[in-house]
């Protein structure tokens, strides 16, 4: 489970009222909460619109090299790579951004 993932390497005690996967100082029970807050997070995801909308730096990694990072606007908007600038047409094409 992701988000219990996620929970474990910032809390060693998971649980609360809103969602029991994040504590309640998580900032509202979810990443965009604690992204409010200005907690420092490490996100690995496929959800382009999640990262769009809560990131301030984004890294694009193929093989595990990182290909171009930037904020969500350079990388969303003007991405430089070729691999990048496929990956977000395949994700666009999905209606999925």
């Amino acid at each position: 489970m992701r988000s219990c993932s996620t929970t474990r390497a910032v809390s060693p005690r998971p649980g609360g009222a809103e969602n029991p996967a994040y504590p309640p100082w998580y900032g509202g029970g979810t990443p965009k909460g604690l992204a409010a807050g200005e907690m420092t997070m490490v996100i690995s995801t496929h959800e382009m619109a999640f990262a769009r909308e809560i990131a301030s730096r984004i890294r694009f990694l193929d093989g595990g090299v990182i290909l171009e990072q930037g904020t969500p606007a350079e990388i969303f908007t003007a991405p430089r790579e070729p691999r990048t600038q496929q990956f977000l047409q395949r994700i666009v094409a999905a209606g999925r951004l």
